[in-house]
């Protein structure tokens, strides 16, 4: 796995001892670089499904403008969903006991920068004006609070206390397979395309807001650890006790003539987004040869 040039990611996967049969999980933390994944995955994975909503009824809209969530479209799909093989969304660990026998895996980003990519998200989005207080955007449910806390105990809209926090940190550790850390996002991709035998990933992240409306400032970061203490623990914990996924040190290199191309705005062979009959070495060169690649 390395890098190009305009954010490219070149993920090579390799040989695995093993290869999946099980259902794929991902239980999707918001502003956690989950949805370039779910994109890549969900075209390479056969019968994929998105459980379409917000984790809680106002997440992101404020508390004036509920939603239907993704647990409430998760009862109206559900028949839908048991022969699919990649299933993802803002869901909780509440479904849990829907996708037993299934390989789960989340993301889990630092809550301080979490937080800031959601408010600037929102801003983005003109869902919240670009001054708009921080602290009032925790008040008013623009921005959830301890949002990794909620999605992992299952309590979604009630107050947090201590309990949620251990419950939620029990469920990581005994009801998620994998726990990926997002400084090390790429890994996830190709520890999937590997274990699945999936085709070379050529990608660009989306999603990205360019946009940086929030100082990162010594009064937010206190806002933001006010509102997210649990959140706060939780990721020492994982970190603390090694619940990140570690990349195998010996992989072996693989031979794949396919590979996904994806891409915001760069095309190659004419187009963004596409399965190509070529192994990543002939598309890297091509890249080059036409500029690409280039940052």
């Amino acid at each position: 796995m390395s890098m190009l040039g305009n954010n490219f990611v070149i993920c090579n996967g390799y040989t695995s001892p093993f290869i999946e049969r099980k259902k794929l999980i991902f239980y999707h933390i918001p502003k956690s670089a989950g949805t370039t994944i779910c994109n890549i995955l969900s075209t390479l994975l056969d019968d994929s499904f998105r459980l379409l909503g917000p984790l809680t009824s106002n997440s992101g809209f404020g508390t004036h403008r509920p939603q239907i969530t993704s647990e409430e479209y998760f009862i109206k799909e559900r028949n839908n969903i048991e022969n699919k093989n990649f299933i993802y969304g803002h869901f909780s660990i509440n479904l849990y006991n829907f996708f037993l026998n299934s390989l789960s895996i989340t993301l889990i980003r630092n809550p301080i920068d979490r937080s800031f990519s959601h408010y600037n998200f929102q801003a983005q989005r003109g869902i919240i004006d670009t001054n708009t207080n921080l602290k009032d955007c925790f008040d008013e449910g623009f921005i959830p609070d301890n949002i990794i806390t909620r999605q992992f105990s299952g309590n979604l809209n009630s107050k947090l206390d201590i309990e949620d926090y251990h419950l939620a940190l029990k469920n990581l550790e005994n009801k998620i397979n994998i726990i990926f850390d997002f400084d090390n996002s790429k890994s996830l991709i190709n520890y999937i395309i590997s274990i699945y035998d999936l085709p070379n990933v050529i990608f660009q992240n989306q999603q990205i807001t360019k946009n940086k409306y929030l100082k990162k400032n010594q009064e937010n970061i206190n806002i933001i650890k006010i509102f997210n203490k649990y959140d706060f623990e939780l990721f020492k914990e994982i970190k603390e006790k090694g619940l990140f996924f570690i990349p195998p040190e010996d992989k072996k290199v693989r031979i794949k003539n396919k590979t996904l191309f994806w891409s915001q705005n760069d095309p190659v062979y004419g187009n963004t987004k596409m399965l190509i009959n070529k192994e990543v070495e002939e598309i890297i060169n091509y890249m080059n040869k036409n500029n690409l690649s280039k940052s």
